[in-house]
């Protein structure tokens, strides 16, 4: 009757440990911590800056005015169906979104697709109050930017979640179920 649970035991703690450096429930909860601090810092903020792939090879940063993200971390945000970004994103739709808390100790960035949607009920459901003076003719020229994320990067101080101390490479968990 030991064996099993010593068995047991060994795949529980050991193998983690071994191929991932860390027990599973303690990943668990570090992922938990993650997302968590993350949507802290997201709904602190009221900007975020979206990055594209420029024409010419470069990224391209904006300030956006995007939705909270969702229980599955989609974020929307609205543009001018004319702007760049629009086709900086039907061309490559890899795209990231970086936010910084308001007193500068963190950031998230989330790294994923940007989908081009312009369906009515979509534009109707996202469409903030504000918005009409830069789309006055019934949110002609508007439309969607649907942000799929794949992975999250964070720092926070405050919450001890900082870079590998020798590469800084940020704490992150994928996101794409």
């Amino acid at each position: 009757m030991k064996k099993p649970v010593l068995l047991i035991t060994i795949i529980f703690y050991l193998f983690p440990i071994m191929f991932l450096g860390q027990p599973a429930h303690k990943s668990t909860e570090r992922h938990k911590l993650i997302e968590e601090t993350a949507k802290e810092i997201i709904k602190s903020v009221k900007y975020c800056v979206l990055i594209s792939e420029g024409s010419d090879g470069y990224p391209n940063a904006r300030m956006m005015d995007p939705f909270q993200p969702d229980n599955k971390w989609i974020v929307w945000m609205g543009t001018n169906s004319k702007s760049r970004k629009v086709e900086e994103i039907k061309k490559n739709n890899k795209v990231s979104l970086y936010y910084e808390s308001p007193n500068g100790d963190g950031y998230v960035i989330l790294k994923g697709n940007g989908i081009i949607k312009n369906d009515r009920e979509a534009k109707l459901k996202y469409f903030k109050k504000g918005w009409e003076e830069f789309y006055p003719e019934n949110r002609e020229g508007f439309t969607l930017i649907k942000f799929i994320p794949e992975k999250l990067e964070i720092v926070s101080y405050k919450n001890s979640l900082i870079g590998d101390k020798v590469t800084w490479e940020a704490p992150s968990v994928i996101l794409k179920k």
